[in-house]
């Protein structure tokens, strides 16, 4: 994945740039590296806010919440989740305010901290 990040980077493509960020991000996650996760995921959500692309960005919210969750910082999954709730309903994509719900639900964020 590293490699697509070079490409994307020798392209001079954000997007993919970003994209393959979040995905190091997902990857360092799962392997319990959380510094590497940490760093990986917030150059991704600087990459996708220089691009102004908001629904990137609130996906980029939802991974940073888990982080955050695993990580014990309870405040920080709380904004991040309830940041990426508000912003994808800002959007109007119901499937991904469901999914944002779902992870509330799961990371033990309340309901009442994700109103508009």
């Amino acid at each position: 994945m590293s490699q697509g990040l070079e490409i994307a980077r020798a392209a001079t493509y954000p997007y993919g740039v970003a994209c393959a960020q979040r995905a190091l991000g997902r990857i360092a996650f799962a392997r319990d590296e959380l510094a590497q996760a940490d760093t990986h995921l917030n150059d991704a959500l600087q990459t996708f806010r220089s691009m102004e692309a908001r629904f990137e960005i609130a996906r980029t919210w939802m991974a940073l919440a888990e982080l955050a969750h695993r990580r014990g910082e309870g405040e920080a999954t709380t904004t991040r989740v309830a940041g990426a709730h508000r912003m994808f309903m800002d959007l109007r994509v119901p499937h991904y305010v469901a999914l944002t719900e779902a992870l509330a639900g799961r990371l033990g964020v309340q309901a009442a901290t994700m109103t508009v």
